[in-house]
């Protein structure tokens, strides 16, 4: 569309590009991002139907909560962000990065609680004066908002596919980094400026669409996502980056290859990987004390663990992955309970994506380089509060061990950390409560998974609430679970069941042999 305008002696030729409106999916609360994130202090839910966040402060279990709207209507937030290590003295404040929907420019944006520290709330909240704490401290006029017109959304995606664009805040809150195909942002929360850094310029593969980020204490990042083109395939791949100044390295790639060449996931070509679809989720977390990084590749129903040498800024092969079967969803979210416990939202989705299952898996990665499963949930002690819907879309476990997890409803349940002997009860409520272990069972640390049954040979003594189980006395029965360790094996009370007859074999499975 050309328009021109008449001035004295000089003309103006004005040239108009008309593009489709960016129109998504709000009832979604999985569409083109995360719509939660948390820390220890502060938990954000991007709410797309209501045009709002819904603002949580800890402690959660006495939280208040507050509804504070878009900076305007015309918002699509694609995904929140918080620093995962808040300090005393920190502003507290979230991010969060989307599309105009009328003017299909992407934008970085930011909002503090004004007028108070991390250190001044915590003494606030744990106090009489909890009741002073206030919504009106998230003041709407306070959003910062940086829009970048000379990249706008487009079905051509002639300015890059800005389907895939993450977020993620370094872990002590300083800066915020943004990731798509076409450029790299780099914000400063402490000064409100932003500095862009071109794609073409940055990745290796320009094809290059992110779609999941996590970055470490050392400012390491990994940006997790998938190159090629719909003509042939489109291959998972994840980038390991270093920042000097405000100007972006790749140092390292990581291309994934099936498990054999007959494997199911080496005929996947993810032809459609360009346009977006919940099947195509990655997660990225980083372990900091170990200097490792999980990948979670939902599409081939996978999560796999890479060593980082700091020195050299590569990633170390080979590498542990663990796979769920011919399905779609293991790794769709993943975090760190600590050092060596991993967990992996762990969805069970059909290859056309019709899900059947969700359950969350923690596995010890510390066992001479395997995995072994730690628990499942929900499990027999902790089973989902009715109220929370049965597919689980997102996970995020803060530095001090609380699970938050959000439900294809947008419900949200908050899986706190339970003292030795005891464990935490997820039966009701939003937000879980603290229960003891039963007689025969024990917990020994600080953490969301259930109590353990006391090995053959050691009990509770019929005491409740243990943090470890003791030997029992000699001669006594004392099986696996065992809740009273001074039975003796030929005490009355116990009985011997016999069978009065085996149990009939079923016709179904007879077979007749002829000769």
């Amino acid at each position: 569309m050309i328009f021109m305008q008449n001035y004295p002696a000089i003309y103006f030729l004005f040239i108009v590009t008309s593009f489709a409106s960016f129109s998504p999916d709000e009832s979604s609360y999985e569409a083109y991002g995360l719509k939660i994130a948390g820390n220890d202090i502060l938990l954000v839910e991007s709410l797309p139907s209501q045009g709002a966040f819904s603002l949580r402060l800890a402690p959660f279990n006495k939280s208040l909560t507050c509804i504070i709207s878009y900076n305007t209507p015309d918002q699509y937030i694609y995904t929140a962000a918080v620093a995962r290590l808040m300090q005393n003295n920190d502003t507290i404040r979230f991010v969060f990065i989307g599309i105009n929907k009328i003017t299909n420019a992407p934008f970085i944006g930011s909002l503090n609680y004004a007028g108070i520290n991390v250190t001044s709330y915590t003494a606030a909240a744990n106090s009489a004066q909890r009741n002073n704490i206030s919504c009106n401290a998230w003041n709407t006029n306070n959003y910062e908002i940086h829009s970048f017109n000379q990249f706008l959304y487009d079905e051509d995606d002639t300015n890059g596919n800005l389907d895939f664009f993450v977020l993620d805040v370094e872990p002590l809150g300083q800066y915020a980094y943004a990731f798509a195909q076409s450029f790299l942002l780099l914000y400063n929360l402490e000064t409100n400026n932003v500095s862009i850094q071109l794609g073409n310029l940055t990745w290796p593969d320009s094809s290059f669409l992110p779609r999941a980020v996590d970055i470490n204490q050392d400012l390491f990042v990994v940006v997790l996502g998938y190159v090629g083109n719909a003509s042939t395939n489109y291959t998972p791949c994840a980038y390991l980056l270093s920042r000097s100044g405000s100007n972006w390295n790749v140092t390292d790639t990581w291309t994934y290859t099936p498990p054999t060449s007959t494997s199911w996931q080496a005929s996947l070509t993810n032809w459609d990987a360009d346009t977006y679809s919940a099947k195509y989720d990655m997660s990225v977390c980083f372990n900091d004390v170990k200097s490792q990084v999980l990948l979670g590749i939902q599409v081939t129903n996978s999560f796999l663990l890479l060593d980082i040498d700091q020195a050299s800024k590569t990633f170390v092969l080979p590498f542990q992955l663990l796979s769920n079967g011919k399905a779609i969803g293991m790794g769709k979210a993943l975090g760190w309970l600590n050092s060596d416990i991993a967990v992996i939202l762990v969805n069970t989705y059909s290859l056309s994506y019709v899900w059947s299952a969700s359950q969350i898996f923690t596995y010890n990665m510390s066992v001479n380089n395997n995995t072994v499963i730690k628990s499942i949930l929900p499990n027999s002690q902790q089973t989902l509060a009715p109220e929370f819907g049965p597919i689980l879309i997102s996970l995020i476990v803060t530095k001090m061990g609380t699970a938050i997890m959000l439900d294809s409803t947008g419900n949200v349940y908050i899986l706190l950390p339970s003292p030795p002997g005891s464990y935490s009860d997820t039966s009701t409520k939003s937000v879980s409560s603290f229960l003891p272990c039963i007689g025969g069972s024990f917990s020994s640390n600080y953490d969301i998974q259930p109590c353990s049954l006391c090995l053959q040979g050691f009990t509770t003594f019929g005491l409740t609430g243990q943090s470890s189980c003791m030997p029992c006395t000699d001669g006594a029965f004392c099986p696996l679970g065992s809740a009273f360790g001074n039975i003796s094996s030929s005490s009355p009370l116990l009985t011997n069941l016999n069978p009065a007859s085996a149990y009939p074999l079923s016709p179904k499975s007879t077979r007749l042999v002829t000769s």
